[in-house]
């Protein structure tokens, strides 16, 4: 199906700043977590008198301290409004959901022949979201192997791998669920196809890679049309 997901943003955790007063060995005051110069005990002594005196703080890093402070509060809105968030795409499992494997006319559909046998493979992808950013994604390849109106095997596969997605544009969502994560899928089940056939008897089915981006293009046109035909 196509009509699952949202598309949801990325925020980077804002830096924190932790800042207090500290006396180092040699007299000196500076202040803990942040870059800016130390004050000697003459500068300390003065700023301290002019804030029990209620006047302003006349020293440059007290000016610095209160612009270097205000830099966490700025990051926590642009992480916010999401500037700065890089699209990620990662697998966080692969597992196979289902394989079956049926040779009705073994042994005597093993035997050698002089035409190749004309196999059908039907690929299908669907997609689930399990979070906010994990989606189970799921590819199904049906491969029957038929020769002079018999079938030889039938082989179908259901694999599924769970995706973290995260970063991407509302309108990119579609796409990665849909070629990019299959297009990561495919190589793994294209071997659990092979192995299965040469554990059945016969050479192991190699099959070509397959065009998701196409596949997708001409699910999203029947949905189109299956569309404007309900509309009309």
């Amino acid at each position: 199906d196509l009509n699952v997901y949202s598309g949801f943003g990325f925020f980077p955790l804002p830096h924190i700043y932790f800042i207090s007063a500290f006396g180092g060995p040699d007299g000196r005051t500076a202040i803990q977590g942040l870059p800016h110069r130390a004050l000697s005990c003459a500068e300390a002594h003065a700023s301290e008198q002019a804030n029990l005196k209620g006047e302003p703080r006349g020293c440059q890093t007290t000016l610095e301290e209160k612009r270097m402070a205000k830099k966490p509060e700025e990051k926590t809105e642009a992480a916010k409004a999401g500037n700065g968030a890089q699209p990620s795409l990662n697998v966080l499992t692969q597992y196979v959901k289902d394989l079956s494997f049926e040779s009705p006319g073994a042994p005597q559909s093993l035997r050698g022949r002089s035409e190749a046998p004309a196999i059908n493979i039907n690929v299908n992808v669907n997609a689930n979201p399990l979070g906010d950013t994990d989606y189970d994604v799921v590819l199904t390849l049906n491969a029957k192997a038929e020769a002079e109106g018999k079938v030889l095997f039938n082989v179908e596969l259901v694999y599924g791998g769970v995706f973290r997605v995260a970063g991407f544009p509302q309108e990119h969502m579609l796409p990665v669920l849909f070629i990019e994560c299959p297009r990561l899928l495919f190589p793994f089940a294209r071997q659990v196809i092979a192995d299965t056939t040469r554990a059945g008897g016969f050479p192991p089915l190699m099959i070509d890679p397959i065009d998701f981006a196409r596949m997708f293009q001409q699910r999203v046109a029947e949905e189109q049309a299956k569309g404007q035909v309900q509309v009309s």
